[in-house]
Order: C-alpha cells, then sequence, then structure tokens
C-alpha cells in the first residue's frame, strides 16, 4: 500500500470515528410523551415534550442523566391541564438545561407533584422554570439540588408552591414575579445570590404553620420588591450577608425572624408597611430598620445584640419608622 493511500485510509477511519462518537453524544430527538398521547402510553425520555398527564413510573427519564432539558412540558389538549406526578423519583442532569421547562401547562397552569415520597431535580442549569397564566398552578413535594443558575424560577399569576426545597443553587434558590401568589413550607439553603427573589404584588410569602426557612445564602435570604406583599412566619438565619432586604409598598411583615447573619437582619425601605412580631438577633449589622413614610409599628417587634457591622455608630437593634420599636 501506498504512503499516499494509507494516509488517506486513516483519514477516512478518523472521520467515521468522529461521526459515530458525535452520534452517540447527540440526545435523541425529542418526541411526545405522557399518559394519553394519541390514545397510547407513551414512556418519558430525557427531552421528550411531556404532552399529556402522566405518573413517571420506568420511563427511561427517571434512570438517564439528562445531556439537555429532563422533560418539556407542553399541553396538547387546550380544555384540560397538566399534572405531573413525579412519584419519588429523581431526575438528573449534567449541569446543563432545565429540569422541567414548563412551556404551557394548560388552562390554568401545570400541576407538578409527588405521591410517592419527595421527588428530586439534581444537576441542571435551573431546576424548574415557568411563566405565563397558563405555565404552572402547583408545585409541590419537590427538592431541587445544585442548580447552577436558579432552583424554581416562576411568573404567573396565583400559583401555589408548597414543601418544595432548594438547595445549593448558584444563583436563586426561589425567583418569583407576577401576582397573588402563595408560598409556604419550603426551604432555600446555601444558595449563591438570594435564597428567595420576590418582584410583584400580592403574593402571601408564609403562612402560620407554614413557613418559609432561608439559610446560608448569599446576598440574602429574602430580597422582596414590589407591592401588597405579605411575609408571615419567615425565617432568615446564618445568611453571609444580610437576612431580609426588603423595599417595596405596602408591606405585612409578621413574626419573621432574622438571626446569625453576617450583615443586616431586616434592612427596609419603602411605605405604608406594617411590622408586628419580628424578631432581629445577633446578626453583624444591624438588627430590624424599616424606613420611609407610613410604617406602622403594630407592636411585638424587637432586636438585641446586634453588633452594627463595623459603622461609626451604635448598631441599630430595632427601628421603625426612624422611631424605637414599641414593646
Amino acid at each position: 500500500m501506498s504512503a499516499r493511500l494509507a494516509r488517506r485510509r486513516a483519514a477516512f477511519v478518523a472521520v467515521l470515528i468522529a461521526v459515530a462518537v458525535t452520534s452517540l453524544a447527540r440526545p435523541a430527538a425529542a418526541k411526545l410523551c405522557g399518559d394519553a398521547v394519541d390514545g397510547h402510553d407513551v414512556p418519558c425520555a430525557c427531552g421528550d415534550v411531556l404532552a399529556s398527564s402522566v405518573v413517571l413510573d420506568g420511563d427511561p427519564v427517571t434512570s438517564a442523566i439528562c445531556q439537555r432539558d429532563g422533560l418539556i412540558v407542553r399541553a396538547q389538549d387546550n380544555r384540560t391541564a397538566i399534572r405531573l406526578d413525579l412519584h419519588g423519583h429523581t431526575l438528573r442532569g449534567s449541569g446543563a438545561g432545565t429540569g422541567l421547562r414548563i412551556l404551557d401547562g394548560g388552562p390554568g397552569g401545570a400541576s407538578i407533584v409527588s405521591s410517592d415520597g419527595v421527588a428530586t431535580l439534581e444537576h441542571f442549569d435551573d431546576g424548574i422554570t415557568a411563566r405565563g397564566s397558563d405555565g404552572v398552578s402547583l408545585i409541590q413535594d419537590v427538592r431541587v439540588r445544585d442548580s447552577r443558575g436558579d432552583g424554581v424560577r416562576i411568573s404567573g399569576r396565583a400559583f401555589v408552591i408548597r414543601r418544595v426545597v432548594v438547595e445549593e443553587a448558584k444563583r436563586d434558590g426561589f425567583s418569583f414575579t407576577g401576582a397573588g401568589f402563595d408560598v409556604s413550607e419550603t426551604r432555600a439553603s446555601d444558595c449563591g445570590r438570594f435564597g428567595y427573589s420576590v418582584m410583584g404584588n400580592s403574593g402571601i410569602i408564609g403562612r402560620p404553620g407554614g413557613a418559609n426557612l432561608a439559610e446560608r445564602n448569599g446576598t440574602a435570604g429574602f430580597n422582596v420588591m414590589g407591592s401588597g406583599h405579605t411575609l408571615e412566619a419567615c425565617t432568615a438565619r446564618d445568611g453571609r450577608k444580610d437576612g431580609m432586604a426588603l423595599l417595596a409598598t405596602k408591606l405585612d411583615v409578621r413574626d419573621c425572624d432574622a438571626t446569625g447573619n453576617a450583615g443586616d437582619g431586616v434592612a427596609g425601605v419603602g411605605s405604608r408597611w406594617q411590622l408586628s412580631g419580628n424578631r432581629a438577633d445577633n446578626n453583624g449589622g444591624d438588627g430590624l430598620t424599616a424606613r420611609g413614610p407610613g410604617m406602622v409599628d403594630a407592636g411585638g417587634n424587637r432586636g438585641a445584640d446586634n453588633r452594627g457591622g463595623g459603622r461609626q455608630r451604635p448598631a441599630v437593634q430595632c427601628e421603625i419608622g426612624n422611631a424605637p420599636c414599641q414593646p
């Protein structure tokens, strides 16, 4: 064999190997999946488009490592909202894509639940994303771990987030914007920026017996902007900077606790707030400060052992509307 022919043959073999490797690495083309796709039960694999309600049970997506998205939710029936029951399974990513990318959940939005213990989404870029009035209506009993971006990012109206945990998101644990949403019994831990980033209006963040916990987060445990929100039974502790950073109008802040944060416990600027039963102790900066017109101290707010953060003045322990908190 001539040297020239040998070189051509070697080059041809190299091309074949490259094509084979590329084909193996490329995810299979997405298909429609769900319990009722044109009358058939079609198992869901990584990257598939969930077009009808489903209970995951032995579906390939529950045992694979997804190279991009876990599942894309896009309802095909404009009369029925999708219900995705993760059934206690884990969806695993490879650091890219979105665990559940909800484009259209059907009328009123999709329900994401887990009927057989808490389900897990881990190692995606974002855990769960949705937007619009028909994005998502409910997320419940889900754990999101190690997202390169956000754990749960939702924009919409009147959605409910319950019994959801986000751990080690590199950006925000929870990111909410919209109106009338309800968030309770959740936790955001060890996130890079905010445990909870809240915008929009009229959100309910916490309830009696349904507390939300932010712990060991980066810039703030709770970062709240907008109008008309209620924060109740919220705890921000051991943050690397502030516990709660509030910039809003018409806030109602009740029975919240900011403890052991490196920066301020509760630092807020806005107007027409009512604060009651809140506590800020042992923070590296100020305790509780709420500044702006129309601030109402409804009693029971207190702060102690805050250190002032090296400022050239004594630490503010508890001050609402430029006046010390009332007993």
